[in-house]
């Protein structure tokens, strides 16, 4: 819900508890979640615009996972459009393949299939009031 009210500042604050609690070992928070939250913290940098910080964070989520399960195909997705906002369009295009040979999920084909034809140029976003 922040993310779609594009509340970085809060979505980022939440990743960090989230992530906190995780390394902190509290139950409840298992290691093997530590992916959703690092996704969540990812998204808020890629929702401010900051493309570079983003991706950074999609690619230590998909190189420490291998876990298969619609969190990484979000993250697949994703990381394309922090490329595209980078002007990297051959690995955006790349990483839209790759949530294209993995399972549906959300409607991501969708998203991704649209994503091929036109490049992501990122929303209109300021910083949460």
């Amino acid at each position: 819900m922040l993310d779609e009210a594009r509340k970085w500042d809060e979505l980022e604050a939440g990743a960090l508890d989230f992530l906190a609690r995780i390394e902190a070992g509290q139950p409840f928070y298992s290691r093997r979640l530590r992916h959703r939250g690092a996704f969540v913290l990812a998204n808020s940098f890629l929702g401010r615009g900051d493309a570079a910080r983003a991706l950074a964070e999609y690619d230590r989520i998909l190189a420490a996972v291998t876990v298969d399960d619609r969190w990484i195909t979000m993250t697949y997705l994703n990381r394309g459009k922090a490329h595209d906002l980078l002007g990297q369009r051959e690995r955006a295009l790349a990483d839209y393949r790759s949530v294209l040979k993995r399972r549906d999920v959300w409607g991501l084909h969708d998203q991704a299939k649209e994503l091929k034809r036109r490049p992501y140029q990122g929303r209109v976003t300021g910083r949460s009031s």
